[in-house]
């Protein structure tokens, strides 16, 4: 069953391929494979989370205990056999861990309101406040600070700026941000660049109500393709590592659908 809500990722991992989607999140298939990246991005998150929490309550967290806690994170990510890119090791994501926490704990200042916060917000017409879709969009601030959102991504290299105008996760927390406290907020993206001397680069960010319009009317069409049940493969560079790569070359001869009797969408020649 189509689920009631999407959220940020889901929209783009839609765009990007919705076979993946629905592997993902229709069938609900597990991973044929699992990044090192992802795990250790996922790692930093949690580390960084529980030191931000310690900010709120004005009792920040050593240096040493954050990177005690990625280690611990990391071990857990671990547990399970990852798929690494030919320059990493879990040794070498160990040390640029440790690495990372310590410039962004150094760089990064921000005043914390609320680390790891949930939303779920109904997407809706901005001048009319009518419905969208009946799909809730939700997310997870990584960071809300007074004056906005804070975004972290560990990644090898800066986002192109020409994609910051219209970067639909992005416009996505800006909506919610927007829809909840009536204004818009800045946005701070932070990158935690894994680099052979590791860094840690700030950008911050404005969206305005063309931006929203634009993430809200990407939504309604991702919406309404789900619904519909459009799946089709998207055979492009993010092919190769995908965590659904043998269940993709067995399609369409892969059911879409849990009733057998429904027919399965082919091509021929």
């Amino acid at each position: 069953m189509p689920r009631e809500y999407l959220s940020g990722s889901q929209i783009t991992t839609y765009l990007n391929c919705s076979l993946h989607y629905y592997f993902r999140y229709i069938a609900e298939r597990p991973p044929e494979s699992f990044s090192a990246a992802l795990a250790f991005g996922k790692a930093i998150h949690s580390a960084l989370a529980s030191f931000h929490e310690s900010r709120k309550e004005g009792k920040p967290l050593p240096i040493e205990e954050v990177q005690r806690l990625f280690r611990a994170d990391w071990a857990a990510e671990n547990s399970v056999p990852l798929t690494f890119s030919h320059s990493d090791t879990a040794e070498s994501l160990v040390n640029m861990g440790q690495a990372l926490l310590a410039e962004y704990v150094n760089v990064c200042d921000f005043e914390v309101v609320e680390a790891e916060h949930h939303f779920e917000v109904p997407l809706c017409d901005l001048d009319t406040g009518e419905l969208l879709t009946a799909k809730s969009l939700v997310g997870i601030f990584d960071l809300v600070t007074p004056h906005g959102i804070v975004e972290l991504k560990t990644t090898k290299s800066v986002y192109d700026p020409s994609l910051f105008a219209r970067h639909l996760q992005l416009s996505a927390y800006a909506y919610a941000y927007h829809y909840m406290q009536g204004k818009m907020p800045t946005l701070a993206l932070v990158h935690l660049l894994k680099l052979k001397k590791p860094r840690v680069e700030i950008t911050t960010l404005k969206r305005e109500r063309k931006q929203l319009l634009f993430f809200l009317r990407t939504a309604q069409a991702v919406a309404r393709g789900i619904e519909e049940e459009i799946f089709a493969p998207n055979p492009c560079w993010q092919c190769v590592g995908c965590e659904y790569g043998k269940a993709c070359m067995e399609w369409p001869e892969i059911p879409l659908s849990n009733h057998e009797t429904e027919t399965v969408l082919s091509v021929h020649h």
